[in-house]
């Protein structure tokens, strides 16, 4: 009888201080956010079939959108998830084809967080995140024309997190440098200068809520 109660009052303990954490072995937490970023960007634009130089512009470009995430904690201090990323940078005057093209992102990313600081409330998250891009670019002078590229996408963080119980929201200031080398013209190539790869580096601050599920 003795052993059941001992048995009994380890499981309650433990149990207790499972709930007391924010996050920890098996706890799952989903999150959905939104946020901008300012990136320093180098593009590169060339003339197919041209021997002509290539023109490299260099420009400050800003963005703003949604991502929503999952998170499993492998370790009380060390969790893995993924991460999907939907972003549209704002329109700005492309000072080589002399138009405002709409440029949108779709990223998917691995995430590796590590958690030094979980507390019942508070959950402080340092991480970073890797995975591919899908950038689309619609030029806006040519009937259904756009510009396509695979790339890359890492990023890293500080992500504390505030919790109420299972229901909480964080804040997010985080370092990303994306990378297309590629690109692919969906038309018959209009013998004009076209943006062939893009590279950028910048800042970027989002807030959104989680929910822990387990």
């Amino acid at each position: 009888m003795r052993m059941k109660q001992l048995v009994l009052t380890i499981f309650i303990f433990c149990s207790a201080f499972t709930y007391s954490q924010s996050f920890g072995t098996g706890v799952l937490v989903a999150d959905l956010n939104t946020g901008i970023e300012v990136y320093s960007s180098e593009m590169v634009y060339d003339r197919p079939g041209s021997d002509m130089t290539d023109t490299v512009v260099s420009r400050l470009m800003a963005s703003a959108g949604y991502n929503v995430g999952a998170e499993i904690g492998l370790h009380k201090r060390l969790g893995l998830g993924l991460r999907g990323r939907s972003v549209a940078f704002l329109k700005a005057l492309d000072e080589v084809t002399n138009e405002r093209p709409d440029i949108n992102t779709s990223d998917l990313l691995l995430m590796v967080n590590f958690h030094p600081l979980v507390r019942k409330k508070i959950d402080l998250v340092l991480g970073a995140e890797m995975g591919i891009s899908r950038l689309r670019v619609d030029l806006n002078d040519f009937e259904n024309a756009e510009l396509r590229s695979n790339g890359t996408f890492l990023g890293f963080y500080i992500n504390p997190r505030i919790y109420y119980k299972r229901v909480g929201f964080n804040l997010k200031t985080y370092f990303p440098v994306i990378n297309y080398r590629n690109m692919v013209f969906s038309r018959e190539t209009p013998g004009e200068f076209m943006l062939s790869s893009w590279k950028a580096s910048g800042f970027g601050i989002s807030a959104g809520v989680q929910l822990r599920l387990f």
